[in-house]
């Protein structure tokens, strides 16, 4: 697969929207399209919509809370959303220089999405060690 292959779609995924140090959730489909990955709320514009070429970092981990790099810009060191979810979950996180990305993937799609997103975007998608399960 080459960044322009047909446009492929996941649904059962969830964008996070932040306040402060906490967050919710929000229902979205997760589309690779023509080298542009975007989110999709189930109406409206979209939530996020990315360049591959802009993607420096994404960190997946399966946990209570997400993980990130955090020499780029991210979420707040104290983000806690363990009581979003109150349980381990699959977490996306994609960095660019400027804006980030935070997805809770479901059970039956995340490795999919993680290969899905190595292949569009050429990016190794990290994965560290998870301390809060």
């Amino acid at each position: 697969m080459v960044a322009n292959d047909p446009a492929q779609s996941y649904g059962d995924a969830k964008y996070i929207h932040l306040k402060g140090e906490k967050g919710d959730d929000e229902d979205v489909t997760i589309t690779f399209g023509a080298g542009l990955f975007s989110v999709m709320p189930k109406s409206g514009v979209a939530l996020a919509s990315e360049s591959y070429k802009r993607f420096v970092r994404a960190t997946y981990v399966h946990a209570k809370n997400p993980k990130w790099d955090p020499l780029l810009p991210g979420p707040p060191p104290a983000l806690d959303l363990s009581s979003l979810f109150n349980r381990a979950r699959h977490w996306l996180v994609l960095q660019t220089r400027s804006p980030f990305i935070i997805l809770r993937l479901d059970d039956s799609n995340w490795k999919e999405i993680l290969e899905t997103f190595e292949t569009r975007t050429g990016l190794k998608v990290d994965r560290p060690a998870a301390s809060d399960r």
